[in-house]
């Protein structure tokens, strides 16, 4: 669940400081993130507007494109925004209104050109797309939420010949964090994909129990900041 909220301290915008603003409550989301305990977590302007922009900057803005999430995934809300912020149209693609086989064919007639889903549905459409069905015209597919593999990244080239996959590493609480890159051109990795980059607006480092950054090689805890 996600409350979302607003502040009306001022009547004159002009007044507003926008040094404070940047720290106002955006929204309150309740989830269990990687706990299993829910719990709220408050996450503030600044924080909504950099989650924002690291979808961005996953996305190739194409005004006459289609910005498509395939439910099931959460976080909808990061996608629809920064999809605005990019001046696409978004949907959200729920599978039993078109089923399995028809994701790919829906795709090409709407001319969806970005996607967001998780791997287990990539999987599902690869092994049960129709021979010669693929959808050339999605340039960016990202995925989330579960491990992702170099037989993933095959699977996506079976039906999305065209795309750059992101394969982020993300959690409820911190938004996504890292992203490793495979464009078209590059050969299939083996085995689990790593971690990747830090996106633009984080910063990431490997600490102990004590919170103390440790030098490379070691083994702790991804400490992720805005």
């Amino acid at each position: 669940m996600q409350c979302l909220t607003t502040s009306a301290r001022l009547a004159d915008e002009t007044q507003v400081d926008t040094a404070k603003a940047a720290n106002d409550a955006a929204l309150i989301m309740f989830t269990s993130g990687s706990t299993q305990v829910p719990r709220p977590c408050v996450q503030t302007e600044a924080e909504s507007l950099s989650r924002y922009q690291d979808y961005v900057s996953m996305l190739r803005p194409d005004a006459n494109g289609l910005h498509c999430v395939v439910h099931p995934i959460g976080n909808s809300r990061n996608q629809l925004f920064a999809t605005l912020f990019a001046g696409m149209p978004y949907a959200l693609l729920d599978i039993d209104s078109v089923g399995v086989h028809g994701v790919l064919p829906w795709f090409n007639k709407q001319g969806v050109t970005c996607a967001r889903m998780v791997p287990s549905m990539l999987r599902t459409l690869a092994a049960t797309a129709d021979a010669g069905i693929t959808a050339p015209g999605l340039d960016s597919l990202s995925m989330t939420g579960e491990s992702i593999y170099g037989a993933d990244v095959a699977a996506m080239r079976s039906v999305f010949p065209e795309a750059t996959l992101h394969a982020v590493y993300a959690c409820s609480e911190a938004g996504p964090t890292c992203a490793t890159v495979v464009t078209p051109e590059m050969q299939v990795p083996s085995g689990s994909l790593p971690l990747g980059q830090a996106l633009p607006s984080k910063t990431v480092s490997i600490v102990d129990s004590d919170g103390v950054e440790l030098p490379t090689g070691q083994v702790g805890r991804l400490c992720s900041g805005s």
